[in-house]
């Protein structure tokens, strides 16, 4: 199990959304931004694109609002590269993706 809290819905039914206690919040490996990772669009409206990171398995996938709130938190599991951002509301985010041993963080802004 990728996430330890309870599982909530964010996005449709089928998709495995669940938030993490703080406890298991970690910033000592947050490595901001990245030359080798490019999210887009950006602004997103639907989906939200990752490129750019053929060097790292990507695993864990947490997404906060302006307000440091977790508002998503996901597997990366597609093929094609993109998050389902359309369940969240309009504003800045920051997505933190876990790349191997590390999470590189970026923001991007949902309309």
């Amino acid at each position: 199990e990728p996430f330890a809290g309870e599982m909530k819905y964010l996005q449709p039914p089928g998709t495995r959304v669940r938030f993490l206690p703080a406890k298991q919040t970690k910033t000592d490996n947050l490595i901001a931004g990245s030359a080798s990772m490019a999210v887009y669009p950006n602004p997103a409206t639907d989906q939200l694109y990752i490129g750019g990171l053929n060097d790292c398995t990507i695993g864990d996938v947490l997404i906060f609002n302006n307000l440091g709130q977790l508002v998503l938190a996901t597997s990366y599991e597609d093929p094609n590269h993109s998050i389902n951002v359309g369940g969240i509301g309009k504003g800045l985010y920051t997505l933190h993706l876990n790349c191997d041993a590390n999470i590189k963080v970026c923001k991007f802004i949902k309309n």
